[in-house]
């Protein structure tokens, strides 16, 4: 089991940037990239659940774009999985990176983080049946969900694609 959890989620965020950071202390303005800077690099396994807020938000989808990121892409859905999983792999080079897609997504939002998963080696677990009521899980949704990870992680090994 893990000795230590830590959460970095922040409701309502999303992955792709929202806007300008006006008040660096207001945690619904840091998108997921702005708060993996405050990760701790010797991170066994890193969990991403990301792609709804982005999805719901109907936020710009963009290109897969690996390297050489701007401000623009940032605010747009692939290439800032990319950023993400690139500045993840490289920041925390012994962890163990698995996304998690929510059901009920965007096809766009879906496929783009299990391609995005793929180039940069991170394992990637698409959620089946997850019950919801208002679009946010239920307590037997988050049952499933756990349920679902404890699974993947006990059964996945996730290979990292040498940088």
């Amino acid at each position: 089991g893990l000795s230590e959890a830590r959460n970095y989620g922040k409701g309502g965020t999303r992955i792709a940037r929202q806007s300008e950071i006006k008040e660096p202390n207001e945690p619904r303005d840091k998108d997921f990239i702005l708060r993996a800077e405050y990760m701790d690099p010797d991170a066994d396994l890193i969990v991403v659940f990301g792609g709804t807020n982005d999805s719901w938000a109907n936020s710009p989808i963009g290109e897969m774009k690996h390297a050489d990121w701007t401000p623009e892409d940032l605010a747009c859905y692939l290439p800032a999985c990319c950023h993400m999983l690139d500045y993840l792999t490289s920041e925390a080079p012994k962890a163990k990176i698995v996304c998690i897609v929510n059901t009920e997504l965007k096809p766009e939002i879906t496929q783009g983080l299990i391609d995005a998963c793929s180039h940069y080696g991170a394992g990637c677990l698409v959620l089946k049946d997850i019950d919801k009521i208002w679009g946010h899980p239920s307590v037997a949704g988050m049952t499933s969900i756990s349920d679902q990870l404890q699974n993947y992680l006990s059964g996945d090994i996730i290979v990292r694609k040498p940088r």
